[in-house]
């Protein structure tokens, strides 16, 4: 069966014919698919938030992407992980809204952090939202952990020319809306955990990265509970191997980062190795790319 659509069946029209049903959809260009659509609009980032203000998912499948070239010259196809799959959800309702997570990672690697520590801090218990990588992600200054023993200590860091935010087209970044999310905490003042203790509403900032849940469906190496109760799957990575990915510019094979920390120890964090098995690693370890991965 072709990757149709819809088909009417009698009096009735069933949508995502052979999309959902073998797992094997490649996805299309939209920029292409509608092009003619788009020529209403300023931009295939104007049309795409247009429709999913209007909840105009018609013809849009999980997979499809819209290609993205970046100021340093990257090139990335952003492609949709999930349309209103947080729909309904969270503190603030979560309206309309599509999930893009970019089909390669960004081709330069970077630590999650400085030292070796998956704790938060006292203005960001999660620990995502205090790291290294978060600040270089979405191209912020600030502070970032500098100690594997003391919360408190941090350093300076300015990746406000650079990171990867910086490099995305403006057009683009005019119609990213926040995450909102139910993040687990981990920190405790003048203590250094080894699980989360908490969680807590935040948004995001423009760029995220997914957590365990939302890429496997399960814990597999950080907590449960408040590391993963507030976590859907995308559909994206439902029955398929799309976890394993390559770099955008070299196209090798990489381990990713993932938001979740380990559960048991305080140096470590999740990821997506090369071969798309759940690993884990050390904050500081290099060789490892992170996903560009944003709402609309």
């Amino acid at each position: 069966m072709e990757y149709n659509d819809s088909q009417k069946v009698g009096s009735k029209v069933y949508y995502n014919v052979g999309v959902d049903g073998d797992r094997t959809y490649p996805g299309v260009d939209l920029t292409v698919k509608f092009a003619d659509e788009i020529k209403n609009y300023s931009d295939e980032w104007v049309w795409i938030k247009a429709r999913k203000t209007a909840g105009n998912y018609a013809g849009l499948h999980v997979g499809d992407y819209i290609p993205i070239t970046c100021s340093n010259g990257y090139k990335l196809n952003a492609q949709i992980a999930g349309m209103n799959t947080y729909t309904g959800y969270a503190d603030q309702e979560v309206g309309n809204h599509i999930d893009f997570i970019c089909k390669e990672l960004w081709n330069d690697l970077h630590v999650m952090n400085k030292i070796d520590y998956n704790n938060g801090n006292a203005n960001r218990p999660n620990p995502f939202l205090a790291s290294d990588l978060n600040y270089w992600l979405n191209s912020m200054s600030g502070t970032v952990p500098n100690s594997k023993t003391d919360a408190a200590t941090t350093v300076a860091v300015d990746y406000t020319a650079g990171g990867i935010l910086y490099y995305l087209p403006d057009k683009l970044k005019k119609q990213i809306i926040t995450k909102r999310i139910l993040l687990p905490s981990r920190y405790t003042a003048g203590s250094v955990l080894t699980q989360d203790n908490s969680w807590a509403w935040q948004s995001t900032g423009k760029l995220w990265i997914p957590s365990e849940v939302e890429v496997y469906g399960m814990t597999c190496w950080g907590n449960n509970g408040y590391g993963a109760g507030g976590f859907v799957q995308y559909p994206i990575f439902i029955g398929n191997m799309n976890r394993a990915k390559k770099r955008c510019s070299n196209k090798d094979r990489s381990h990713w980062w993932l938001l979740s920390a380990i559960a048991g120890n305080s140096t470590y964090f999740a990821i997506v190795n090369v071969s798309g098995v759940c690993g884990s690693s050390s904050a500081t370890y290099t060789w490892i790319a992170a996903p560009v991965c944003f709402r609309i």
